[in-house]
């Protein structure tokens, strides 16, 4: 059960409950309990709290009335929990919405990559110049709207506690040249540099390694995707200065991020100024910094506009309990 006290004037009045009061809001929307778990759901009853000792300073009653004080509390204490409690239930069937529409769209997406790697590879008969640019264009989208429905799943996993790590004694060093690697072509036909600065003798780290390459992909691919033609990214690995930690930056020529927008770059669906003209989710940012987090680590980012961005993230030597979790 969430509870916080409700205090007015240094007088504890009262003590404000979650779990009752959700039954009743449950209830009154007719919603399956299978869909909704409250375990899950942060109740920030602080809030609730605060709105209340608010609307209390503006009550026309007399304080010396304490039956008149405790009934007004109480009826504003029910106006602001269910208020509170109407915006978690939507909020819990939405993520739940989104979770089964991204499971029932994958698998139709798989099944046109597949074809469309049958098509682009001949297997079903030559292809002209025209129809090879159309199934190109097709080809592409559906990249982006896998991509799309991967990080919705990732979310939902993220806010239902299923989001799973294993750890495993990993170079950072490989995984960060892989990455640089793997995205090399894209910067290349774009005439981006690529630079590399990985400092040696790296030892194994405890990490999942799948999920911190998920991390570089996404931050070295922005650096590509919002750097223009001719421009240089730097991805660089170093000690700290306390040697319990690695350091990773990636530091572009881009577009940058306006200064107002930095505090904010790490939400879900956000995209500013010219970014908002190229394609993307505006949700890999906010998956990475939990990918981090989980390990132990930090990211964070520094930004000029029209000047640049460096994105730099930390991971720390000693393994973190309970990862796999």
């Amino acid at each position: 059960m969430t509870a916080a006290p409700l205090i007015v004037s240094a007088i504890l009045v009262g003590v404000l409950t979650a779990v009752v009061l959700y039954r009743t809001a449950h209830v009154k929307k007719n919603v399956d309990m299978d869909v909704l778990d409250i375990k899950k759901v942060k109740v920030d009853t602080s809030r609730v709290s605060a709105n209340v000792r608010e609307k209390v300073k503006k009550l026309p009653i007399k304080t010396e009335d304490p039956e008149a004080v405790v009934g007004a509390i109480s009826g504003l204490v029910r106006e602001e929990t269910e208020r509170l409690l109407e915006e978690i239930t939507d909020e819990i069937i939405k993520d739940k919405f989104v979770s089964n529409v991204t499971h029932e769209l994958r698998t139709p997406i798989v099944a046109m990559q597949k074809a469309m790697a049958i098509l682009q590879g001949h297997d079903a008969g030559a292809l002209n110049d025209t129809q090879s640019n159309f199934l190109g264009i097709v080809s592409r989208n559906l990249g982006h709207l896998s991509r799309l429905v991967e990080d919705l799943l990732d979310i939902a996993k993220i806010d239902s506690g299923k989001m799973r790590f294993k750890s495993v004694p990993t170079r950072l060093d490989k995984l960060i040249l892989d990455a640089c690697d793997t995205l090399d072509t894209w910067a290349k036909s774009k005439d981006i540099q690529i630079v590399r600065k990985i400092e040696g003798n790296f030892p194994e780290i405890n990490l999942d390694p799948d999920k911190i390459t998920q991390v570089l992909n996404n931050l070295i691919g922005n650096a590509v995707k919002f750097t223009p033609q001719g421009g240089k990214i730097t991805v660089q690995s170093v000690w700290s200065p306390d040697n319990t930690k690695v350091v990773v930056s990636i530091t572009d020529t881009g577009i940058g991020i306006a200064k107002e927008d930095v505090p904010k770059l790490f939400g879900r669906f956000q995209q500013f100024g010219d970014q908002q003209g190229v394609a993307g989710t505006g949700l890999g940012l906010s998956i990475a910094k939990e990918i981090v987090e989980r390990h132990g680590g930090q990211i964070s980012v520094a930004s000029e506009e029209k000047k640049g961005s460096s994105f730099t993230f930390t991971l720390p030597v000693k393994p973190v309990r309970n990862l796999g979790g």
